[in-house]
């Protein structure tokens, strides 16, 4: 069996990417040489969010042409702020398929031998800005933002999207298991992972994308 090597990793994501933890054992479970992490907290794919990905990546010190994996991992943000979802063939940054598309042209022309991976957004217990909060947090995946779209929405988005435009997404709302009984091992506030819950992401994410590129 010939063994995937992935010397550079480069992550894009929110604050939940933005841990160190997730860095290190991302690095540690790929077996990685270098990892760049270019996630910053907030954020979210659509120009409509802070500091979001399309801009991002206009910034050279955000780019690697040499990366052999890219791990793409946003949507949760895109729902918090209430960014246009968009039409599947939309091209228009400020909606989240726009900004997917051209994130992932842009990512395939700077990086071009690099896999691109994304994850689906975990399980959020907390009202999306702007509506009121509720007695008790509820999942974001069934809440409506002030787009008037759900989490799980931006989430079949990007699943459509992947399709189309070629690239894996692992279904970690599934794999994880989250619910709200064990919400609290694994997350630290409803929405970030604990130590436990990075090291239990890590895991699946890396098996995934091994089955995928080790052969």
């Amino acid at each position: 069996m010939n063994t995937f090597s992935f010397d550079t990793v480069v992550l894009y994501g929110d604050s939940i990417s933005a841990e160190e933890d997730y860095t290190q054992l991302m690095q540690k479970a790929l077996g990685a040489r270098f990892v760049f992490n270019h996630a910053v907290g907030s954020s979210g794919l659509s120009s409509h969010t802070p500091d979001n990905l399309i801009g991002i990546l206009k910034k050279k010190e955000a780019l690697h042409p040499q990366a052999d994996l890219i791990v793409l991992w946003h949507g949760t943000n895109d729902w918090y702020w209430g960014a246009p979802l968009g039409a599947p063939k939309d091209t228009c940054p400020e909606t989240y398929c726009g900004a997917l598309r051209q994130a992932v042209a842009a990512l395939r022309c700077i990086s071009p031998r690099a896999n691109i991976v994304s994850m689906t957004p975990l399980p959020r217990w907390q009202e999306p800005d702007g509506i009121p909060a509720s007695p008790a947090p509820r999942d974001g995946y069934f809440v409506r933002n002030r787009a008037g779209h759900t989490l799980a929405e931006y989430e079949a988005a990007l699943l459509s999207c992947s399709r189309e435009l070629c690239f894996p997404v692992i279904d970690l709302r599934t794999l994880m298991n989250l619910h709200p009984g064990n919400a609290s091992l694994y997350l630290k506030d409803g929405i970030h992972p604990n130590r436990r819950g990075y090291e239990v992401l890590t895991r699946i994410a890396s098996a995934q994308i091994r089955l995928w590129y080790e052969s």
